[in-house]
């Protein structure tokens, strides 16, 4: 009895090694396609993108499906942006376009015979980055981890109700260019206080070169684009048992379209290579070194050099 258990335990095995795996298709309805915006508008003077595509099929998830011909335009009460396809889906304005600090924006398309418009988005005011560093980071720590850590510091004004999104740039191009890259937070915890030196990324050495010219941007967003991210990384992040149940990502757009037009208030700085060698310290700015002095990451030599040791917490 034994001996044919063994013999049945290895026959289920080679059966199992052996076997193939077949893609099975589930009969799926097919709805009509829906167009899907993704864009935003700034208060940076640029050719600001807004990309239209039709939603797919479910097993045609990797093609790009443009939306061809549209009329597209960005108003606030004052002015209107009218967009240009240049490429198949994606509407340009003018180089000159940007925002202003305090106006109110909607986006709307027009195509065949149908239209569809944003919310009214309100470009809210972002304040400036004191400082923006890169500097040892932790391995050994669960929450500081990476060879590089990317601190900033900058002013939180009071009253409840702030969103931000950060994103982190190498030789001007985006790095942080997919959705579960993108750091967004409220001021819910730390309203009316500085953001001093907090930790906003982690970096590997294989991910990023400190000779590279480095940059931190930070923007202002809605309440309604920071739920639309956190759903949207939900969503996206499905796969466990314990998961609820699926549940539609929310949109600013009217009926018939989906997706979100946001728009923003930007700053950005180039960031101050706090790592070996320490010759790149000297690349930073007065006003960064200030910061860094007065916090104590710079030690009392360096800052004394500079003519900042009064400021040390160290009292040098």
């Amino acid at each position: 009895m034994s001996y044919l258990k063994k013999l049945i335990g290895a026959f289920l095995l080679v059966v199992i090694v052996n076997s193939c795996t077949v893609d099975i298709f589930y009969p799926v309805d097919e709805m009509d396609p829906v167009i899907v915006v993704t864009g935003s508008f700034t208060s940076e003077e640029k050719s600001h993108l807004i990309k239209l595509e039709w939603t797919n099929g479910v097993y045609d998830y990797n093609v790009y499906n443009p939306v061809k011909g549209a009329t597209v335009s960005i108003t606030s009460s004052s002015e209107s942006f009218s967009l240009t396809e240049l490429s198949p889906g994606m509407y340009y304005t003018d180089s000159m376009a940007k925002g202003v600090v305090g106006e109110t924006y909607t986006l709307e398309i027009s195509h065949d015979g149908n239209t569809y418009n944003s919310l009214p988005e309100l470009l809210k005011d972002v304040s400036d980055m004191d400082c923006a560093i890169i500097t040892e980071g932790d391995t050994a720590s669960l929450f500081l981890r990476g060879n590089y850590l990317v601190l900033m510091t900058a002013d939180e004004p009071a009253g409840q109700g702030d969103y931000y999104l950060w994103d982190f740039y190498v030789n001007d191009t985006l790095f942080t260019d997919t959705i579960g890259e993108k750091i967004y937070n409220s001021d819910e915890l730390i309203d009316g206080s500085s953001f001093n030196n907090l930790p906003i990324f982690f970096f590997d050495t294989s991910d990023v070169n400190v000779y590279d010219d480095l940059a931190l941007e930070m923007r202002s967003i809605s309440e309604g684009y920071y739920d639309f991210l956190l759903a949207l990384q939900l969503e996206g992040n499905r796969g466990s048992p314990f998961d609820g149940p699926a549940a539609n990502v929310p949109t600013n757009m009217s009926p018939g379209a989906l997706g979100y037009f946001v728009v923003s208030d930007v700053t950005r700085s180039d960031i101050c290579k706090l790592v070996e060698p320490f010759d790149q310290v000297l690349e930073c700015s007065i006003g960064c070194f200030e910061t860094m002095c007065e916090s104590g990451i710079v030690d009392c030599e360096t800052c004394s050099l500079i003519g900042l040791g009064g400021i040390h917490p160290d009292g040098c």
